[in-house]
This record gives C-alpha cells, structure tokens and sequence, in this order.
C-alpha cells in the first residue's frame, strides 16, 4: 500500500496571542506525521515588537500568505481560531488552490466589506474604542485568560504571553472575491462552553450552506490551549 503523506498544516491564532498558543496543539499533529507552522502574526508574540500603526488585516493576511508561497506549500489545512478567522478568509481568498481544508475555530467566518468589529454591538465597539484611546488608538489590551476560561493553572502562561492587539487590523474591512469559497472543504467548529452571540450566528448560518461542515466540541474558548488533546484528534480526523 502507497502512503500518502500528511498535509501541511499552518494554524493562526487569535487576537493578543502569538504562535506560542499553538504549542500543545502542534507537537500532537506532528507526532502524527503532519509538517506544522505556527506563525506569530505582525506585532503579536515574538513579533509584538513590529507594532506600529500600519499593522492591519491586511498586513496579518499577507503574513501568512507569503509563510505559504515562501515554504512553497500546498494541499494546506489552513485553520484560524477567533479574530483568525478573518485571517485565514482572506488567505483562502486570495490563494484557494493552495488550501486543502480550511477550518474556523470559534473564530469569525467575514463577508465581503465588514470589519471584525462590525459583528460587535454597538456598545462593546464603544468600550473598545475607548480602550483604545489611550494608545492613541494604536491598540486595545488583552482580555485575561480568566475571561476566557482558561484552566486556572495554564492562566499565568496565557496572561503573560499576550499583548496588545493593533486596532486597525479589527477595523480593517475584508475584500473577499469568492476564493475561500472555492476551498474543497470547509469547516466551523464551536467551542460550547463559552458564550458568543456573533459565534452562534456563524454556527447557525453555516449549518444551512451545503459548502461547510460543522463541529461542536465541549471546552472553551481557548481550545488549543485547554483541549490540545481533543483539538488535534477533531483536525486530524477531518483533513
């Protein structure tokens, strides 16, 4: 029997976090063969020292882009958790016959022309705004690991490792042309255990379209850190 090899996968992370986030979840689908990239996105993780105010979306999605083109990858499993979602949209858009699955986790799944705040009502988008102020509006600061439900033990790790986040790439609105939905397979997964009114939009509309599959897992927000075990075995048994 021919063994077919692994796919590539590359796995964006979420807003104030970095690569380091994927740790767990990466040095599982390596032992099962798979060639990982993690990368930290321009101005978050070892990069946060690259944050100025041209950091937007579009600099996060040409991050990525060119991790792809550089490392000469294809038949990728592309993945993006939270505010990764519109990353890797964008990427999908722009480069599908590259992406072999794209998967959203607990993330933001864009149309064309809207910003990631533009899922936010009117009065979260307010307090981030003024949040923001006080970098000028450069950037927002993290939300704690507690707010988010991380094991109690992993939540000085998490805490110290996130950074502020550059609000331009949360007011950048998406271009998408179509190409991310030309990417064969498609799929959302929820995390239950945290509460998310624009996540349960996403879950609920992408239920009704033939062109994705949906997965609902029980842990929280942050997946990759508290259920690295259950996360890795969902991506491999699906790519």
């Amino acid at each position: 029997m021919i063994s077919l090899p692994a796919p590539h996968c590359v796995i964006v992370h979420g807003a104030w976090h970095g690569g380091w986030c994927w740790r767990f979840v990466a040095d599982r689908l390596k032992a099962g063969g798979r060639q990982v990239f993690a990368p930290s996105l321009t101005g978050l993780g070892e990069r946060a020292h690259l944050l100025d105010e041209t950091v937007n979306l579009s600099t996060r999605i040409e991050d990525v882009c060119r991790l792809i083109r550089t490392e000469a990858l294809s038949d990728v499993v592309l993945v993006g958790h939270s505010y990764g979602g519109m990353v890797v949209s964008g990427v999908a858009d722009r480069m599908p016959e590259r992406i072999r699955t794209l998967v959203i986790l607990d993330g933001f799944v864009p149309v064309d022309g809207k910003a990631m705040t533009d899922y936010w009502p009117a009065a979260l988008k307010a307090e981030w705004d003024a949040k923001a102020a006080a970098s000028g509006g450069l950037s927002v600061p993290p939300i704690s690991a507690e707010s988010f439900g991380v094991s109690e033990h992993l939540r000085d790790w998490v805490n110290s490792n996130c950074v502020p986040h550059p609000y331009a790439s949360l007011n950048e609105k998406i271009r998408l042309t179509g190409g991310r939905e030309r990417v064969p397979r498609k799929i959302y997964i929820r995390a239950t255990k945290m509460r998310s009114h624009p996540f349960d939009g996403f879950l609920k509309e992408l239920q009704a379209d033939e062109g994705w599959r949906t997965i609902a897992l029980d842990c929280g927000h942050e997946a990759m850190v508290d259920a690295p075990e259950l996360l890795a075995d969902v991506l491999e048994s699906v790519t």
